[in-house]
């Protein structure tokens, strides 16, 4: 069995705060520290209803997806070209 240098996982590694939120937050991700990395958050229908690509990324980066997005939960996801990693957030425009 060849061994894949890459992950691809349902994570901790990301923390999202604050979780819930309103659209508006940050994503703290260590892992992609000082590499280049896409965000991408996906709706429950798996249609990606953001995308962004940042070089040598700081580790966190705040995130606003204030454009009239339905309540609920959405997957966010960090790639690059050794890994992903993705996590969960509750949109409630009520927090």
């Amino acid at each position: 069995m060849e061994s894949d240098s890459s992950t691809n996982e349902l994570t901790p590694n990301i923390s999202i705060v604050p979780n819930p939120n309103d659209g508006y937050f940050t994503i703290f991700a260590n892992d992609f520290k000082d590499e280049d990395v896409v965000i991408e958050v996906f709706n429950s229908l798996t249609k990606m209803v953001y995308v962004k690509k940042y070089s040598n990324f700081t580790g966190s980066v705040n995130v606003n997806l204030n454009d009239g997005l339905p309540e609920g939960f959405y997957l966010v996801r960090l790639r690059n070209n050794n890994k992903i990693q993705t996590t969960k957030i509750l949109l409630n425009e009520t927090h």
